[in-house]
C-alpha cells in the first residue's frame, strides 16, 4: 500500500534500540549516539520500516556537558536524516 495525500491514519512508531549517552568533562569528550527503527505504519499495519544507526548529538563548541542535551541532539540529528531521506523518497 503507498501513501496518498491527505491520508489521516499513516503515523510513524520509533523505536530506540540503542542509546550512548557520551560523555564531557572538559578535557575529553565523545558524542552522544542513538540507532533506531521507525515504523511506517497506515491504517494499523505496517508498511516500511527504516533504520537509523549512528546519530550522533552534540552541541557546537564543546559546551555540552549535560547528557540529556547531548542525547536530545542525536534524536534531532536522526529526524534530520529521516526527513531528508523521505523527502527524497517522495519526489
Amino acid at each position: 500500500r503507498s501513501f496518498q495525500k491527505g491520508e489521516s491514519n499513516a503515523y510513524l512508531k520509533v523505536h530506540t534500540i540503542f542509546t550512548e549517552p557520551g560523555f564531557n568533562v572538559g578535557v575529553a569528550r565523545a558524542n552522544a549516539s542513538v540507532n533506531m527503527n521507525i515504523h511506517v505504519m497506515v491504517g494499523g499495519s505496517e508498511v516500511a520500516l527504516i533504520s537509523i544507526v549512528g546519530a550522533y548529538g552534540y552541541t557546537y563548541g564543546g559546551f555540552d556537558f549535560d547528557t540529556g542535551t547531548r542525547i536530545s541532539e542525536a534524536y534531532a540529528v536522526a529526524g534530520k536524516y529521516l526527513g531528508k531521506f523521505l523527502d527524497k523518497k517522495a519526489k
